[in-house]
């Protein structure tokens, strides 16, 4: 037992580097990323060939909800669950499971799972 939990804190510290290493990684890349777009952008162009790659500049819209009880209204108004993500709250439905009012269609799910606690 001693030699699989050794193992795992083994992994768990190279995790960890790993993970750092990635998030600085990403930084870069974004960092890089916007230098690009600015670059082309001071060419007056939309879009550049280096290589066998082309980079193109373009606009994307997203959606950010500014004032979320008047979209929920919205929402609830005109049945338009679809505007959302399927994801459940976990926190919202225990505290709903304790007060034994699930709303239909929901049911708990146990899953066993592993937790380390630092002793």
């Amino acid at each position: 037992m001693k030699e699989l939990v050794s193992m795992r804190e083994e992994l768990l510290v190279l995790k960890k580097e790993l993970t750092d290493e990635l998030k600085e990684i990403n930084e870069s890349i974004k960092k890089l990323e916007g230098k690009i777009l600015t670059t082309i952008q001071q060419f007056g162009a939309d879009r550049v060939v280096v290589d066998d790659k082309r980079y193109e500049v373009f606009d994307d819209v997203v959606f950010n909800a500014t004032d979320w009880d008047e979209f929920y209204n919205y929402i609830f108004e005109n049945k338009a669950a679809f505007l959302l993500q399927k994801r459940l709250s976990t926190k919202a439905l225990d505290e709903l499971l304790e007060l034994d009012e699930l709303p239909p269609g929901v049911e708990p799910v146990m899953l066993t799972k592993l937790r380390v606690v630092k002793v």
